[in-house]
């Protein structure tokens, strides 16, 4: 396949080349097909966006066409073992180690997308530890707003009784400074 020639041969050194190739995925899974993808493209994207680059380009590329990968996935991926295993960690490491506003806002959109996308068990073990995790770094109070934004928006979902379960006490958790941010941005 044409696509798979071109992936094979290009310069994962060259950012231009990645980030053309990024914003491409869903075009090219289609074309080598699920097991190719599998073999060859997801390990190529996770090498990508695995990267300690300082451009942030490629990632918004790969976030760009993560919602089309991700339904492309979930034709083939019934027990969403590939989304979980392999597109989630992407998802949950630009969360946890990246700053950039722009970034942070994709990221968050692609990983609404996937808990629309997942069972509700499936968001409990995987979705809300990583929240979880953020909510508690004092250090890192841009995670602190994103996961209780991801917990407001998405709430509905996890129902009452995984509410009481998980996410009263976070909030309680917080420390009287974090709770006062906390009330004006959810203001």
């Amino acid at each position: 396949a044409c696509a798979l020639v071109k992936i094979k041969a290009g310069d994962l050194k060259n950012i231009e080349f990645n980030c053309t190739f990024m914003s491409n995925l869903y075009s090219y899974a289609e074309e080598i097909g699920f097991e190719n993808t599998i073999g060859y493209l997801l390990p190529l994207i996770q090498d990508l966006a695995d990267q300690r680059n300082k451009n942030t380009n490629i990632l918004i590329a790969f976030l760009n066409n993560f919602e089309k990968l991700l339904i492309y996935f979930k034709q083939f991926d019934q027990e969403h073992c590939i989304i979980l295993k392999k597109l989630f960690p992407i998802i949950s490491k630009i969360l946890t180690t990246k700053k950039e506003i722009n970034l942070l806002n994709k990221t968050v959109n692609a990983l609404k997308f996937l808990i629309d996308n997942i069972t509700i068990e499936e968001c409990l073990d995987n979705i809300i530890p990583l929240l979880i995790q953020m909510a508690n770094d004092e250090e890192n109070e841009m995670g602190q707003m994103i996961s209780i934004q991801i917990f407001s928006d998405k709430a509905s979902i996890l129902g009452g009784k995984n509410i009481e379960v998980y996410i009263l006490p976070m909030f309680e958790s917080f420390s009287e400074n974090i709770k006062e941010k906390l009330r004006l941005y959810c203001i």
